[in-house]
């Protein structure tokens, strides 16, 4: 059989539709063996695609195929996603469900070398250096770690690579790894370093929030957190519990020069008009300097200029960091007929496809919910007119002999008396007018 599909592929090229549907027929009559042949004999003969390489992975390991095999099939499917970093993680992920931990975590070290932004190729990676205890894995991925800023995610990724580091240092406790202790600790020290942290404390059932105008001209704020100027608000506080009411803005790398800083008084009452300005330059350096400065609140914007003298940004950010903590799907073989279900023209086929791409919406959906903390509120006004006073509409039917008119009168008497008005302040639900849980 294996050998008539290599014949076939030879003197034929099939429609690439026909070739996944013939490979769905057979994955559904459980017939592994003859997807692995014929996929094989596709790949041979140059007529692969992207799709054949993962779903012949996932045959071979259910026919018991030689694990070299499987690698040699998987690494040869990398070959398609070499520069894109999503398909490079995915790819990754398969070749960790089969076992292959160090090719995985080879090409997580890679797709960092193409986009250093990405936290999912460290969080990633360093559970499976972990588990391999490979110091110099955990170096990597801790570092990766620490190196950035990741907004709402930034207190749990670090405490994540804090673990790591412990875990690292302890696998080097012995006299012949001294030298490799010091490497190690000097760079994670070396990640730990941030040009410019600024923080905003005050106290009272207020919200304050913090805009940072970088000297390249970038913002960073609550409506963008992450900035190319390297910048992130790390967190966005209110009042009144003291724990909550403060703003965390920190750029790893800054740019030398002025910031623009604008304190915007949301709403509330703050305590004294007065809030608390801590600005921590070159922090974990030699040349670390911390200043605090109180800030009496005037208006709504209270605006302050800072420089930093030296910092080791020259130019802007490509892209800025995606901090969502990474789901990938391990593969499974029932789920190799939707893989390549695309391919079909059938009722049936695009029916799954439908119930498909719903299922990833409600999934997208729930990992946004996850990451953003849950869905905000949102407020539109709606203009409209009131009437005040008494008004009347009446309607007359006139009977079929025109002796009679009947008339249908609907009186209304309106009066507008109180009026309140209120201000929201973030995400709530409303339980009445000026009240909000």
């Amino acid at each position: 059989m294996k050998a008539g599909w290599r014949e076939f592929f030879k003197k034929n090229t099939p429609d690439p539709e026909q070739v996944a549907r013939l490979v769905v027929q057979l994955h559904d009559a459980k017939r592994d063996a003859d997807v692995v042949a014929v996929l094989e004999a596709a790949i041979l003969n140059g007529q692969s695609q992207s799709w054949m390489y993962e779903v012949l992975a996932l045959a071979m390991q259910v026919t018991g195929r030689p694990q070299a095999d499987i690698e040699r099939v998987l690494l040869s499917a990398v070959d398609f996603s070499a520069v894109d970093v999503p398909n490079m993680l995915l790819s990754a992920a398969y070749l960790s469900k089969f076992g292959l931990n160090s090719r995985a975590l080879s090409l997580y070290r890679q797709a960092t070398q193409l986009s250093p932004s990405h936290p999912e190729a460290y969080l990633l990676g360093l559970k499976l250096a972990r588990e391999a205890k490979d110091v110099d894995a955990i170096e990597w991925a801790a570092a990766g770690i620490l190196t950035q800023a990741w907004g709402k995610d930034h207190e749990e990724l670090h405490r994540l690579a804090d673990e790591a580091v412990a875990e690292g240092q302890q696998l080097l406790k012995n006299p012949a790894s001294k030298e490799r202790l010091v490497q190690f600790q000097t760079a994670i020290a070396n990640a730990r370093q941030r040009d410019l942290v600024l923080k905003l404390t005050w106290n009272g059932n207020a919200d304050l929030d913090l805009m940072v105008e970088e000297p390249f001209g970038t913002i960073c704020s609550r409506q963008t957190k992450f900035s190319r100027g390297g910048g992130v608000l790390v967190h966005d506080g209110f009042g009144p519990k003291a724990q909550n009411a403060y703003e965390l803005y920190v750029c790893p790398v800054a740019a030398p020069g002025k910031y623009k800083v604008t304190i915007h008084h949301v709403v509330g009452d703050v305590v004294a008009k007065q809030a608390k300005l801590t600005i921590i330059r070159h922090q974990g350096t030699q040349e670390e300097t911390t200043f605090e400065q109180v800030v009496t609140l005037v208006g709504v914007d209270t605006i302050l200029t800072l420089g930093l003298k030296s910092g080791r940004r020259t130019d802007l950010e490509a892209d800025v960091p995606v901090a969502i903590r990474p789901r990938v799907v391990e593969p499974d073989r029932f789920k190799v007929a939707s893989e390549i279900r695309q391919a079909g023209y059938t009722a049936e086929d695009r029916a799954r496809q439908i119930k498909v791409a719903r299922q990833a919406e409600v999934r997208r959906r729930e990992v946004l919910f996850q990451n953003i903390g849950g869905f905000q509120a949102g407020f539109q006004p709606v203009v409209q007119n009131f009437t005040e006073g008494v008004k009347m509409s009446a309607m007359a039917v006139v009977s079929p002999d025109r002796r009679y008119v009947r008339l249908s009168l609907a009186p209304a008497f309106t009066s507008i008396t109180d009026i309140f008005t209120f201000t929201f302040a973030g995400s709530g639900n409303v339980n009445q007018a000026g009240g909000k849980n």
